[in-house]
């Protein structure tokens, strides 16, 4: 068994590994990977560790803003060089948004780990390029930054990110629904089931009947979760224009919200699943039969401003 020991202290620690018994031996390479290792006769190890200069993690976000960086810097991520900021490889740990102007820059987590990243040799000016503007009102800023202009250094921690894949689902063709009452029972986030009802006086299309009851399903803070053929159905029960993590176009399917990162539009990162279940009742037809033939469950990503289509 190979072990690799850190300190995570920021003083020197001396570390002893002694042995359970006589039949088990502790073998290293001595004065190759640290100086101060030693293997004594009695088979007990001791080594020095020096103290822990990395940065602290505690209180990071899951993203960090930065003024302007400039030229060809390198981003290293958990000891690792990345000389290429938009390489395939970086890509898969960060969301670099420059921001358009390139003078405000927001650095974001795409893993599910707590990582460190620094950016080294690059160009950053202490007045100038975003550098000294105040925090944006009402969001937080990433309380692990730590820059040095003079070494022209930038380091700080990244939570973990949304580690999240959408799920859609297809619709059934259907061309009219008839007179009649439709119920649609359905979850979120694996909570009690809730229904809604809808009666439709005459033969409707299959579109009105949607928007009654898929249209109405909301969060616990009353946002819709599904905007169906546009923006104008994202109002919440308070009235005003929310997010949705989920949208119908013509209801042909459902298609879930990606995380988003710095698209410039307005975005909440938070997963949402909705499970239709398939109920039989007599007093009414059921419409997760009808819409999807049986019990189905939609996952998104984020809640996101659907642009009108």
């Amino acid at each position: 068994m190979k072990i690799n020991l850190r300190n995570n202290h920021r003083d020197f620690s001396r570390i002893k590994i002694i042995p359970k018994n006589s039949s088990n031996y502790i073998s290293a390479n001595i004065g190759v990977d640290n100086p101060t290792l030693m293997v004594d006769d009695n088979k007990m190890l001791s080594v020095c560790l020096s103290p822990d200069t990395r940065i602290s993690c505690e209180g990071a976000l899951v993203y960090c803003d930065t003024g302007g960086v400039w030229d060809v810097f390198i981003v290293n991520v958990n000891g690792v060089d990345y000389p290429d900021r938009y390489g395939p490889e970086l890509s898969e740990i960060l969301f670099i948004d420059e921001q358009g102007s390139e003078l405000h820059w927001r650095w974001y987590n795409k893993t599910s780990e707590t990582i460190r990243v620094e950016i080294r040799n690059a160009t950053i000016y202490e007045y100038e390029d975003g550098w000294g503007e105040e925090p944006v009102p009402g969001e937080e800023t990433n309380p692990t930054r730590v820059v040095n202009f003079e070494e022209k250094t930038v380091k700080f921690c990244l939570s973990p990110g949304i580690n999240c894949e959408p799920v859609g689902a297809d619709v059934l063709e259907i061309d009219s629904l008839p007179a009649g009452k439709y119920y649609l029972n359905y979850t979120i986030n694996n909570g009690e089931v809730r229904t809604l009802e809808y009666i439709a006086e005459l033969e409707e299309h299959p579109y009105d009947v949607a928007k009654a009851l898929f249209g109405m399903i909301t969060d616990d803070k009353g946002w819709r979760l599904i905007v169906l053929g546009g923006g104008s159905q994202a109002v919440g029960e308070d009235g005003e224009y929310h997010p949705a993590p989920f949208w119908a176009y013509l209801f042909k399917g459902i298609m879930a919200a990606e995380t988003m990162y710095g698209d410039g539009e307005e975005y909440i990162n938070e997963p949402v699943t909705i499970t239709f279940v398939k109920i039989p009742r007599d007093d009414g037809t059921d419409a997760v039969d009808v819409y999807f033939g049986q019990s189905t469950t939609i996952h998104a990503c984020s809640y996101k401003t659907w642009m009108a289509v």
